[in-house]
Order: structure tokens, then sequence, then C-alpha cells
């Protein structure tokens, strides 16, 4: 049984019980995700015609893989995709490090507080070092550095991932837009204090962060300046050796995945540092 048929049918009970009121408002949230699940369902149907009944003899068909599940088949898309373009994907998902779209990697490092994440992540992925803190993470990996200038090892990161704590930032924290209210928060920091020192330690090839909807608002009502403008600010202060970064600012909506009853715009904008730069893109 679906939210959509949950949701009429306590429409239904609030309308025979004569709160028109409720009724209605229940009939709203009814019709919104019905329309979801009926996008979602024929966008599924779509990409399975798209696979299985194509009568073009030179499309190329990816190999079925147990990682596969029914709900990835846009992974499905996207390698058949890529073979069409001649790039070939590794079959081997005996791997851990395998993902539903066939590219292997190492995972060098994590740092995550929660005991449960990190479990997760380990069986999910093979983890060469898991750290309880970024601080942690950053220690060692310089401590790494040190000891590769004297070996052959190389110690360079092509890829970050950050999602430092959304917490200080969100709409949904009482007193969020309170004076110093952001600023006073114990996970402010490492944000503005422990992702940067990471960015000067790791210099990544490229970069993807996430950060929550309030991360574009302003700090608290006396002040226009929002914690991504800070960011990018604070961003251009960091010291690299290796050059630098183009920040990609991607601000996201539900919308852009699922159809949505309110139309929800998603805003793309480009922040230049004139140096030689890698890709750095935050999204939110």
């Amino acid at each position: 049984m679906g939210w959509g048929h949950v949701a009429s049918t306590l429409c239904e009970a609030q309308g025979e019980s004569g709160h028109a009121g409720h009724a209605s408002r229940w009939a709203v949230v009814a019709e919104d995700v019905c329309l979801s699940q009926e996008f979602s369902d024929s966008l599924m149907e779509e990409a399975d015609a798209l696979c299985e009944n194509s009568d073009d003899d030179t499309l190329l068909i990816p190999e079925p893989r147990p990682g596969y599940a029914d709900k990835a088949w846009w992974a499905r898309q996207l390698e058949q995709h890529a073979l069409a373009l001649g790039y070939k994907v590794s079959a081997d998902s005996a791997k851990p490090l395998q993902l539903e779209l066939g590219i292997p990697f190492r995972c060098l490092s994590t740092s995550e507080p929660g005991s449960d994440f990190r479990s997760f992540q380990a069986a999910n992925h093979a983890i060469e070092q898991q750290f309880t803190s970024l601080q942690m993470q950053v220690s060692a990996h310089e401590s790494s550095l040190r000891q590769s200038r004297s070996s052959e090892h190389s110690a360079d990161v092509d890829l970050l991932v950050c999602g430092s704590p959304c917490n200080p930032f969100s709409r949904m924290r009482g007193k969020r837009f309170h004076q110093d209210s952001v600023m006073s928060h114990k996970s402010y920091t490492t944000t503005f204090v422990d992702v940067f020192k990471a960015f000067e330690a790791f210099e990544p090839k490229t970069a993807v962060m996430e950060q929550t909807a309030g991360f574009g608002l302003p700090f608290d009502c006396s002040t226009s300046e929002t914690p991504l403008q800070r960011f990018i600010d604070g961003f251009g202060e960091c010291k690299f050796t290796k050059g630098g970064y183009w920040i990609v600012v991607i601000k996201c909506e539900l919308s852009i995945w699922v159809k949505l009853a309110r139309s929800r715009p998603d805003i793309r904008s480009v922040v230049q540092f004139d140096w030689n730069s890698s890709a750095f893109l935050l999204y939110y």
C-alpha cells in the first residue's frame, strides 16, 4: 500500500467525520504524493523500453551484473551510453569497491564520528583507513605525505568528497536566524576551519562538497552575508602549492528528481579564482 493510498484513505476518513478543512489538506498531500509516484513509474517504464525494446542492431547492451538493483536502472542506462561512446567498463563485480556504475577506485581514508555510520561505510567499501574526526584524517595524511617524499609512493588525492555538518546552517534548527546563532554552534568550525585545512592538506584534483539549503541564507536578521559567501571568501585565502580551483555552486532541489506540485528552480553559479585551477563542485 503506497503513501498516496494512505493519504487518500485519511482524506476520505476526515471527510466522513465532517472535518472538511482537514480533508482538503489531505487531498493536496495525496495528490502531490500520487503525482510523484506516477512520474517515477512512468520514467522507469520509459527507461526500460529504451533499454529492452530497441530495434537498433548496433546498440550495445551491458552485460547483466548482480550488483544492479531494480531501482538502479539509471546506472545501466549510463553504462550503455558509455559503451556506445567506446568506453569499456570493468565487469569485475566481486570487489567491494565496484559500484553500480562499474567505476573502480581506492578509498584512501574517511572521517566519521558515528560508529554506526563507520560500520556502514566499511560494509560497502574497502576503506584503507577510517578516522573519527576530520582533524585526525588530515593529520594522518600530512604524516603520510612527509614519508612519501622519501619513497616512490604517491600521496596524490584524485577526489575529495566532503559533507560537513549541516546543523549550524539548517533552516529547521530553532533560533537559526538569531544573531550569532550560526557561528556559536559547536559544529561551525568544522566547515570554516577543518574543511579549509583538509583542502590545504589533501589538495585534491577534484572535490565535491555538499551542504544544506540554509547554507545559502543570511547568517541572521542583521546581515545579508551568507555562510556560502563566507566559505567562498575563506577558500580564496587558502594556501595551495599545486594551483587552485574553479568553484561551481549548484543549488539542487528535490523537484530535479521528483515531480512536485510546487516548482523549485535550481541555480548554478561559477566562481573563478585567478589560479591554475582544478574543479571543485559545491552543491546543496
